[in-house]
């Protein structure tokens, strides 16, 4: 796991008020914090007109790096409810999972996803999102890469080619994410 101390920095997420994600981290960007929020394209039909926004991936969440020592600045911004951990403390992500979204989130593709059950694992091996790893499901005849992000439960979704993938080991979802499944699945 990780060895946290006050003055290093970590990827953190942050749980914020739906819809105030964009606005969360103009202002934590403000306050001199990297912020990472990723978005997609959305159409939103009005009675009158049919609109093109953009859309938080994760709705409630942003990810944030900073220190822990900073972790009152952030807390008193408007719209931040908490930094997820564990009940008592933060927990960072791995930089494996944040390259991830970088990665990934920049394609044009990217949805938002249910969070998967159960699934193979594997890894982009060529092309653009090359190291990128995720779950991979099929939809309307496409391979489709789910990228998750553990602690909040999380994926999104990108179009790739299957002959870009391989398997990224014999590696399942969490037990516990299958017991999810399965129990409300009855």
């Amino acid at each position: 796991m990780f060895l946290l101390t006050l003055n290093m920095r970590h990827w953190f997420v942050l749980h914020v008020r739906i819809r105030s994600e964009l606005l969360v981290s103009s202002v934590l960007e403000q306050k001199g914090f990297e912020c990472f929020t990723p978005t997609f394209q959305q159409s939103r039909i009005y009675t009158d007109r049919v609109k093109n926004v953009q859309t938080a991936l994760f709705p409630g969440y942003v990810f944030c790096h900073f220190a822990l020592h900073d972790s009152r600045q952030i807390l008193i911004t408007p719209a931040v409810k908490t930094i997820l951990g564990d009940g008592r403390d933060p927990i960072p992500l791995q930089e494996q999972e944040i390259s991830n979204l970088r990665c990934a989130s920049s394609s044009e593709t990217a949805r938002p996803e249910e969070y998967p059950g159960i699934g193979q694992r594997v890894r982009v091996r060529q092309g653009l999102f090359t190291g990128v790893e995720g779950f991979l499901m099929s939809r309307k005849g496409r391979d489709r890469l789910i990228v998750s992000v553990d602690l909040i439960g999380s994926s999104f979704s990108i179009e790739l080619d299957s002959w870009q993938l391989e398997p990224a080991g014999f590696t399942r979802m969490p037990s516990r994410v299958s017991l999810r499944a399965t129990a409300s699945s009855r």
